[in-house]
C-alpha cells in the first residue's frame, strides 16, 4: 500500500464540462440528441412536421394474422354488432379498458364466459379486458378449474369503475339478486341464457344485449362469437368454455340445444 501511495496520489480526476444546456426537447441541447449523435425522444418531444393528432392515434382493431381460420357461423352478425358497440365506446372515452362481470360466487359456465369473452376480444381490439369477480368460489369442481387453468381474477370492491370504458356482463342481467355493477360503470353487453327482462337491460343502458333462454350456457353463446369472428382459441380458453358448457348442461344431459351440442364436441378437441 505504502509503494503505491504516490502514484493515487498524483493521480487526479481531470475537470469535468460545463453542463449542457437542457431543453424541453430532450437531453441534448437544443435538437434533443443524446451521446452518438442518436435523437432521443423526450417527454415533451414535439411531433415533426404535418404528423398531427389524428396520426398519432392507435387504430382501434388489430391487425388480423393471415393463420388466423376464416369467420364463419350465425356468430359473426352478433360479434360485429358487438366489436362496433366496444370501439364507439372506446372513441367517446378514450380509455382503453373494459370490464368482463358475472354474478357473485362465479360457477363453471360464468367463469368460463367471462375467460373466453375477455381473451377472445383482445386478441381483436387494441384494449386491455381484465375480469372481476365477487364473492368467494366453492365447490370443490370450480376450485380445482381455477387451480389447473392458473385463473386470476380482479376483486370486484377494488375495482376503479373510472379507468374503464365500459362493462360486459355474462350469464346474469342487471337486476338479478346476485349481480353487482360498480357505480358509475356504463354497461354496454350483455351476454346470457337465462330468462329476463328486457325492460331492465333498457333502463341500464345496455347498447348490445343477447340473452338465449333457449341455450343450455352462456359459454356455448361465448364460443359462438368466437367462432364468428374467428378468434383462434389457445388450450386454456378452449378448456374453460368447455368446462362451463359441460357443468351447466350436465354433461348434455339437460337444458341441451343444438348450439350447446356443437360447442361440446369442438371445444372438447381443443382442450
Amino acid at each position: 500500500f505504502q509503494f503505491w501511495r504516490p502514484v493515487f496520489s498524483s493521480w487526479r480526476r481531470p475537470p469535468r464540462s460545463p453542463p449542457r444546456e437542457r431543453t424541453r426537447l430532450g437531453r441534448g441541447r437544443h435538437t434533443g440528441r443524446g451521446r452518438g449523435g442518436r435523437r432521443r425522444r423526450g417527454r415533451y418531444h414535439r411531433p415533426r412536421p404535418g404528423h398531427t393528432a389524428a396520426c398519432m392515434e392507435k387504430p382501434l382493431r388489430r391487425d388480423r394474422p393471415s393463420t388466423w381460420p376464416s369467420p364463419s357461423g350465425a356468430g359473426t352478425e352478433r360479434g360485429e354488432a358487438l366489436l362496433r358497440v366496444l370501439e364507439q365506446a372506446l372513441r367517446q372515452t378514450g380509455r382503453r379498458s373494459f370490464l368482463v362481470l358475472t354474478h357473485k360466487g362465479p360457477d363453471p359456465d360464468a367463469l368460463g364466459a367471462c375467460v373466453g369473452l375477455a381473451g377472445g376480444l383482445a386478441q381483436l381490439l387494441e384494449a386491455d379486458f381484465r375480469v372481476a369477480t365477487s364473492g368467494r368460489i366453492f365447490r370443490a369442481e370450480n376450485l380445482a378449474m381455477v387451480r389447473e387453468l392458473g385463473l386470476f381474477f380482479d376483486e370486484l370492491g377494488n375495482v376503479d369503475a373510472a379507468r374503464f370504458a365500459g362493462g360486459l356482463l355474462v350469464d346474469s342481467q342487471p337486476g338479478f339478486g346476485h349481480t353487482q355493477i360498480p357505480t358509475g360503470l356504463p354497461l354496454l353487453a350483455v351476454i346470457d341464457h337465462h330468462r329476463g327482462s328486457e325492460d331492465r337491460c333498457l333502463s341500464a343502458g345496455v347498447r348490445h344485449r343477447d340473452v338465449r333462454d333457449g341455450v343450455g350456457s352462456t359459454s356455448a353463446i361465448v364460443w359462438e362469437y368466437l367462432q364468428g369472428l374467428g378468434v383462434p382459441l389457445d388450450t386454456r380458453m378452449a378448456t374453460a368454455l368447455f368446462c362451463g358448457v359441460r357443468y351447466d348442461t350436465g354433461d348434455l344431459s339437460q337444458n341441451v340445444s343444438a348450439l350447446d351440442e356443437q360447442a361440446y364436441f369442438e371445444l372438447f378437441r381443443q382442450a
